[in-house]
């Protein structure tokens, strides 16, 4: 869940990388992140969810987009891919 240890890692990824890292809707120039993406779900990878390398600094727009793929199906690379126009799954 989101409980106070949820609250301070994600505080500290906003800080350490304040930038969305995805840039699949906000395009290349730089956009402020305002959420913290799950790369691999907590609902598969439980053991991951305070893991800051399994974390993503993003925009809102970016953080919808890449959910509502998953939602879909897509993979997450898959998705990144398409948005972007990257092969090699590069972030």
């Amino acid at each position: 869940g989101y409980d106070r240890d949820w609250q301070a890692v994600r505080r500290l990824k906003l800080s350490a990388q304040p930038l969305c890292e995805l840039r699949l809707v906000c395009g290349p120039g730089p956009t402020l992140a305002e959420e913290v993406h799950h790369e691999k779900p907590i609902r598969t990878h439980p053991h991951l969810r305070l893991a800051m390398d399994n974390l993503r600094s993003t925009c809102g727009a970016c953080h919808r987009e890449i959910e509502r793929c998953r939602r879909y199906g897509k993979r997450f690379e898959a998705a990144m891919n398409a948005a972007t126009g990257r092969s090699d799954g590069e972030v």
